[in-house]
């Protein structure tokens, strides 16, 4: 955006409880990463991404873990008129 602004939410629950985060979660079987941003995105603060809107993916980061732990980390962008 112009202005700069972009959409944080404070973690509740699971790790991190209480830091600022962007929406996320873990990608369902099939989908894809902009289905995924989009639902992830409505689920966590209700806002209603449309797919095509997504610039997916700008950035990646990967962490392993242990053997039964490997997340990659999929940076998705999208202007939404507020």
């Amino acid at each position: 955006r112009p202005d700069g602004a972009f959409l944080v939410g404070e973690r509740k629950g699971s790790h991190g409880a209480g830091q600022l985060a962007l929406p996320g979660g873990a990608l369902e079987l099939y989908e894809t990463v902009r289905q995924c941003a989009t639902r992830e995105t409505h689920e966590e603060v209700g806002v209603r991404v449309p797919e095509d809107a997504w610039r997916a993916p700008f950035a990646v980061a990967e962490a392993v873990i242990d053997a039964n732990n490997h997340w990659i980390t999929i940076f998705a962008l999208a202007h939404v008129d507020a």
